[in-house]
């Protein structure tokens, strides 16, 4: 083997030694990249998740609170002026694309100034609500992640 075959080989391993070490610098990078996008531009806003939730509420239904955190099931509460109502608002819920695990937490029958009603409380996850950390990643000690 010459000694010009010798440099190009030389320069060819050197060449796929920085383009191995930019895929592993490019890899890292992605990830900061992706956790910044889920963070800046979430599948679904939680405003827009809120006025989804209310929007669904079918004639006959209040709602009277939510709440609603990055990463957290959404809780709400209302009241309907009957159960048909309600059931009705529950299935739209759990035929909606953009929740899962719609539960129902509670329901009462109450009287407001004589007029029957039905008081509730739920929770759902919106899809896409993820946290921006991995809560259950343990980093260790002395490392960034």
């Amino acid at each position: 083997m010459d000694l010009a075959t010798r440099q190009a080989q030389t320069r060819v391993s050197k060449a796929r030694a920085g383009l191995k070490a930019s895929e592993g610098e490019y890899a890292k990078q992605k990830k900061y990249q992706t956790t910044l996008q889920r963070g800046l531009e979430p599948a679904q806003r939680l405003g827009n998740t809120v006025a989804y939730l209310t929007n669904l509420a079918p004639a006959g239904i209040w709602v009277t609170g939510v709440n609603a955190e990055r990463g957290k099931p959404i809780s709400m509460q209302g009241t309907a002026l009957n159960s048909d109502a309600f059931t009705a608002y529950l299935q739209a819920l759990n035929s909606s694309d953009r929740l899962r695990n719609v539960a129902m937490v509670f329901t009462n029958n109450a009287e407001i100034q004589k007029q029957p009603v039905q008081q509730f409380s739920l929770t759902a996850f919106p899809i896409g609500n993820l946290p921006l950390a991995d809560p259950f990643v343990k980093s260790k000690k002395g490392t960034k992640k």
